[in-house]
């Protein structure tokens, strides 16, 4: 095995992971469905071997981790946060 396909194999694998990802996303419907695409097509950029097919990814997950930041996240499962929660205790 030379370098190469090492190379080759391993930006295939890490292309199919973040395209997985991107599809449990998706299917999630947790975040924007036209930045969980963008991210797909990133993903599959990424294996072909042409400069620049890294920004589509790169925007892709910036689009991403702007809107998990800004999002409005609800309460937890008891419904308290910081001091006034209490343990449960049976």
């Amino acid at each position: 095995m030379s370098l190469a396909f090492g190379f080759i194999l391993s930006t295939t694998a890490v292309g199919l992971s973040w395209a997985l990802f991107g599809v449990a996303m998706l299917r999630a419907r947790v975040y924007p469905r036209v930045a969980a695409i963008l991210l797909i097509i990133g993903a599959l950029l990424v294996i072909v071997p042409l400069p620049a097919t890294g920004f589509v990814i790169d925007a892709a997950l910036i689009w991403l981790g702007v809107n998990a930041l800004r999002a409005e996240g609800g309460a937890p499962a008891t419904g308290q946060v910081g001091a006034e929660a209490q343990p449960r205790v049976q």
